[in-house]
């Protein structure tokens, strides 16, 4: 999820001033707008330094313009796994985190928004205050698709986490989407509503500073969880076991004359 322009500077900010909090990590950011699966795919092949790079994490989050483009889900599926294989051939040894899919509502923004707009007005003119817009993630459009690429990405997961023979670390899937969520009206048999809030996406699409502060605060958790499983695993047999199995694995793919 990319920010609009500009808020881009105070984004920056934003993430910079949370991975700096407690220990401290340097990052880089590689995204591109609007990017998909299959040129995050391309880019990976064709420019330098994917393969030659060695980070102790790396967090991928990517898919949503793939849905906007007409791909269904396990298309979107097929996509991630592509991806998160051609990572962890450029970067056998780095932990892996697969963020899911945001939540968004700009469809169910557009039905209302000329409603909010002239109650907004007439709460001005008054001197009321504004409260902020919240609308029902589990009535947009988009909340069926992105629920089923988040179980997609749990599920790839945990495959790649319980297997016997693991080739790479394992990989973390996080829903960062939750902290932007509210519980809603209450259902006859039903859960309660999940709400998003204006003051957290622009437009129900893209993050706000605000939104970005929550996602942020998410992922460094995470970050911090991973790289402690790292450095433990640094202790023991784990990685030179990987190492081994990827060994086999790959003079096993030669034999049969399959490319590396």
């Amino acid at each position: 999820q990319q920010c609009p322009d500009h808020d881009c500077t105070s984004t920056k900010l934003i993430v910079s001033k949370e991975l700096s909090s407690g220990e401290a990590y340097s990052w880089l950011a590689t995204a591109i707008k609007s990017e998909t699966t299959q040129n995050l795919l391309w880019r990976m092949q064709a420019v330098e330094g994917f393969n030659s790079t060695h980070p102790s994490v790396a967090v991928v989050n990517i898919g949503m313009a793939d849905l906007q483009g007409g791909r269904t889900p396990e298309e979107v599926a097929a996509g991630l796994r592509a991806v998160l294989r051609q990572l962890q051939e450029y970067m056998p040894d780095t932990h892996m985190i697969l963020v899911g899919l945001l939540p968004r509502g700009d469809d169910v923004w557009a039905s209302q928004k000329v409603a909010w707009d002239t109650k907004q007005s007439v709460a001005l003119k008054l001197g009321q205050n504004v409260e902020y817009l919240k609308i029902a993630f589990d009535e947009s459009v988009w909340y069926e698709p992105i629920f089923r690429v988040n179980r997609w990405m749990e599920k790839l997961s945990k495959d790649q986490s319980t297997n016997p023979k693991p080739l790479y670390p394992p990989v973390t899937y996080v829903d960062c989407g939750a902290s932007l969520l509210v519980p809603g009206q209450r259902r006859v048999n039903a859960p309660p509503r999940r709400e998003l809030q204006q003051n957290l996406m622009h437009e129900f699409q893209e993050l706000s500073p605000e939104g970005h502060a929550r996602v942020a605060a998410c992922l460094h958790e995470q970050i911090t969880k991973v790289v402690a499983l790292s450095r433990e695993e640094g202790e023991n047999e784990k990685p030179r076991e990987r190492r081994r199995n990827r060994d086999a694995f790959n003079s096993k793919r030669l034999k049969m004359g399959e490319p590396l």
